[in-house]
């Protein structure tokens, strides 16, 4: 179940960067792109959405016809998209902050999974740690610390081929 929230694959609310309810933040992070310019690019949407009736009718000469319009539409584009926002707020699942790999008192899949790597890397066993990274990596494919767990793994794979 967690896997599936902090998954890449699905769309989410992400908690710790919102202004509101967090949906912009989530669909930024959902396709690796800038909180700041998916803000700005749906704020340019609402307002080409809501004033360009508008224009066109400034353009055609019609100032009477311009000026409803600039009265009526933004409201209306104004309450569908506080109403989709709503929606996404209600249904999206909620991301929180990430916590590091070695967090106390977290029984997540990769959480005892880095205990046993920091365990066995401890008493000098690379082997064991690297068979932990990778039983992590095979059991839990769709996690989203399993590029974390492929560096370790490439780092322990190293470090027991230059082992004496």
């Amino acid at each position: 179940m967690a896997e599936q929230i902090h998954s890449k694959n699905g769309l989410y609310r992400y908690q710790t960067k919102k202004v509101l309810g967090g949906v912009l933040a989530g669909l930024a992070d959902k396709w690796d792109l800038n909180l700041t310019g998916v803000r700005l690019v749906v704020l340019g949407i609402l307002l080409v959405v809501s004033f360009w009736k508008s224009f066109v009718a400034l353009f055609m000469g019609s100032i009477e016809l311009a000026v409803f319009y600039a009265f009526i539409t933004p409201g209306l584009a104004l309450f569908i998209s506080v109403l989709v926002y709503i929606i996404l707020w209600i249904i999206l699942p909620v991301r929180g902050e990430e916590k590091p790999l070695n967090s106390q008192n977290d029984n997540s899949p990769e959480s005892l999974a880095a205990k046993r790597i920091k365990d066995a890397y401890a008493q000098g066993d690379y082997a064991l740690a690297l068979h932990h990274a990778q039983l992590f990596i095979r059991e839990h494919p769709d996690n989203h610390k399993v590029q974390d767990f492929q560096s370790i793994a490439e780092e322990l794979l190293k470090k027991i081929k230059n082992y004496p």
